[in-house]
């Protein structure tokens, strides 16, 4: 298969803004070009796959200024599928808008954050010998999920937020079609409506601290919606 050009993004998405199925018979030739016989057999099977696939091409003016064209194939608003770690990026800024809503508690995205073990198939961080002050932060868990793609740091944004604030979030903000149900680490449907008890300290002292929370079934939660 011909490597895509670097003046391109290529990505899966995981929601979309399309009402019908979108195909674009220049990206389908690409992808086919040289490809393995396994791609082959991916490509072959969409309805098996289940894969949707933007490509954007960027091409630049004299004046260095972007211009941006999607290519779109087996595109589909109506057509889920699982999206991994691309739940990380509003994971991350829900957090971060979360955390800002409690300055009023004396805290931010840098103050110590300690996570409790409250339900079945949780575990507890008390301290990150990855980070410079030894402790576990919002802002530190951000830096390694866009660093590194790291899993444990999407889990514990993901227990800070819990499943009920982080979709509302992001269906107020529009994003009506997204769903995020669960952290990366084997857990039942009713293990990750629970989130753990959380307490954020400085200097020796508890400033605040979130009760663990078990959120309604999922499906009653879109109803609302």
């Amino acid at each position: 298969m011909k490597r895509l050009k670097l003046t391109g993004l290529f990505f899966i998405c995981f929601t979309m803004v399309q009402a019908q199925t979108k195909n674009s018979q220049w990206l389908k030739d690409q992808l086919r070009s040289n490809a393995s016989p396994l791609l082959i057999k991916i490509l072959d099977q969409p309805d098996t796959f289940r894969y949707q696939i933007i490509y954007t091409k960027i091409d630049r003016n004299k004046n260095n200024l972007p211009k941006f064209t999607n290519f779109y194939l087996n595109v589909d608003d109506h057509s889920y599928f699982y999206p991994a770690s691309m739940v990380k990026l509003p994971t991350a800024l829900a957090a971060l808008e979360k955390i800002n809503s409690l300055k009023s508690k004396g805290i931010d995205k840098y103050t110590a954050m300690l996570t409790d073990s409250s339900y079945s198939g949780q575990t507890g961080v008390i301290a990150d010998p990855t980070s410079a002050s030894g402790m576990p932060t919002i802002d530190h868990y951000v830096k390694k999920i866009f660093v590194v793609s790291d899993n444990d740091a999407y889990n514990r944004l993901y227990e800070f937020c819990g499943q009920q604030y982080l979709n509302e979030t992001l269906w107020k903000k529009g994003y009506k079609n997204m769903r995020i149900t669960r952290r990366f680490v084997k857990m039942t449907p009713e293990e990750n409506r629970h989130t753990n008890a959380i307490r954020f300290r400085k200097d020796g002292h508890t400033l605040y601290t979130q009760a663990r929370r078990q959120v309604m079934q999922f499906s009653t939660l879109i109803k609302k919606y």
